[in-house]
């Protein structure tokens, strides 16, 4: 998946906020899984994510 980060999403430091890079995640892995499940699917939680360093 290829996606384009927007200057409204980022920080200052001109960093992607953290809940946008959830989203994207959670974007990426619904498609994977309705690819492979061939059915509806839906995120039911996520209890944790811990960001360790930047991604540059």
């Amino acid at each position: 998946m290829t996606d384009l980060v927007l200057p409204s999403e980022t920080n200052p430091l001109n960093n992607l906020f953290g809940g946008e890079l959830l989203a994207r995640m959670d974007r990426a892995a619904s498609i994977a899984a309705r690819r492979h499940s061939r059915r509806i699917v839906v995120t039911a939680s996520v209890n944790h994510v811990a960001f360790n360093r930047l991604c540059l």
